[in-house]
């Protein structure tokens, strides 16, 4: 334990705000009246499906020592939002894919909280957990809304039955006793008030059902976007945000430069360039080198988009099998990016002088910014191909003194003039 305000008390407190937004929403309105359109409530079921399918997985592997003092397996939902799903498959109802697309991104948090601060998933199970409370006004007005009877369509709401007070009371009892530092509580108390505000904009999705819904997707994965297609499929739509992730994490430049404005992009590109799969190679090709010589010319090299076609290419033929020949284009593309490139500089030299990079700068900074050599010699091969601002639009990033030592920005110097200089 640590001096201060109890962890419980203060989730409470700081978090209220944003609760009750969750709460005023339309969508609860709509329910307590009975106006609440069944597919709405399905869509909530099948959203929160995706959020805790994402939650419970990575609640049950982490190894931090405050998430194993609060997670227990009885405190699963997942198996009770399945059955609920499994009841209403007899209504084929519509997908609510605007809530889908949000829940989508709440899980992508998630999965990145799991990897990069674990602890904060402890805010996650605040939220969630304290949902069984409210679950039993629901429950009733569900009920009443579509007629169900015992616990047909209910289960989820129907968590821990007559026992949700006492199962409320242990909960708080392990929350406070988790060995936290008062860093970590921040992070957890601020995981929590983003998670509410995540739920806020699930239940906007569901009701009232966005007349334009493509619009409000990509308003959704990125405001900054302007209208274009993407994906609508939920599978390709998860399958491009892990392979954002991916690419992010094999290349920390990018977050490091371009921060979150720079992931929604990420984003919003990534279920963009999906849709190209269902195009022919020529328009495909069309789109991908303008796409890819407007990112070289902001500081993102050709060879940043010609790996994460590849990423995005495993990733969907891993969601989606089936489609494997569909995506195959995507594949095909980050090989003719590949090939553009050898054109200016083959292989060999193009590893040998980012390998260099490397050694000059140190094996802590080259860990630390993993792959810059390759941005380097990559931005060079983009300037023989005639893009002119591909190498200064990284080098004057990258060789910033208020960032970067001295030897670093020496090494950046180095490796770009080796490489204009070789054959």
């Amino acid at each position: 334990m640590i001096d201060g305000t109890p962890l419980m008390d203060r989730l409470r407190t700081e978090t209220q705000d944003r609760h009750r937004q969750v709460e005023a929403q339309p969508f609860f309105n709509a329910l307590a009246a009975k106006d609440l359109p069944l597919e709405s409530y399905v869509g909530l079921l099948r959203a929160l499906e995706t959020v805790y399918a994402t939650l419970e997985a990575a609640a049950s592997a982490a190894t931090h020592p405050a998430i194993a003092a609060v997670w227990q397996d009885s405190m699963r939902k997942l198996p009770l939002l399945q059955r609920d799903l499994a009841y209403f498959t007899q209504h084929s109802l519509p997908e609510m894919p605007v809530a889908t697309l949000y829940a989508l991104l709440l899980a992508d948090e998630i999965r990145r909280a799991a990897s990069d601060d674990p602890a904060a998933l402890l805010g996650y199970l605040y939220v969630f957990e304290g949902s069984t409370l409210g679950g039993i006004v629901l429950r009733s007005q569900v009920a009443q809304a579509f007629k169900l009877k015992d616990r047909n369509g209910l289960a989820y709401l129907s968590s821990y039955d007559k026992q949700i007070a006492a199962e409320w009371r242990e909960f708080s009892r392990r929350m406070s006793a988790a060995p936290l530092t008062t860093s970590e509580q921040d992070r957890i108390v601020a995981t929590a008030d983003q998670t509410f505000a995540g739920m806020t904009q699930i239940v906007q999705g569901l009701y009232p059902i966005p007349k334009q819904e493509m619009a409000a997707m990509v308003q959704a994965l990125n405001p900054e976007a302007g209208h274009h297609v993407i994906a609508d499929d939920p599978r390709e739509i998860e399958a491009a945000l892990r392979a954002g992730e991916r690419s992010w994490r094999q290349v920390p430049y990018y977050e490091w430069r371009y921060g979150e404005r720079g992931r929604r992009f990420t984003w919003s590109d990534s279920s963009w360039i999906v849709t190209l799969s269902r195009h022919s190679e020529a328009v495909a090709t069309h789109q991908l080198d303008w796409l890819s010589r407007v990112l070289a010319s902001r500081g993102m090299p050709r060879w940043l988009l010609e790996q994460h076609l590849q990423v995005l290419h495993d990733e969907l033929v891993s969601a989606i099998p089936e489609n494997r020949h569909t995506y195959a284009l995507l594949a095909h593309q980050s090989a003719r990016l590949r090939d553009l490139r050898h054109q200016q500089l083959d292989e060999p030299t193009f590893q040998a002088l980012a390998a260099e990079f490397a050694a000059l700068v140190g094996s802590e900074w080259a860990e630390r910014f993993a792959g810059t050599g390759y941005l380097l010699v990559a931005a060079v091969a983009d300037e023989r191909a005639g893009i002119k601002s591909a190498v200064t639009s990284v080098e004057g990033a990258l060789t910033d003194p208020q960032q970067f030592p001295q030897p670093w920005i020496d090494a950046v110097h180095g490796i770009i003039d080796k490489a204009r200089k070789a054959e």
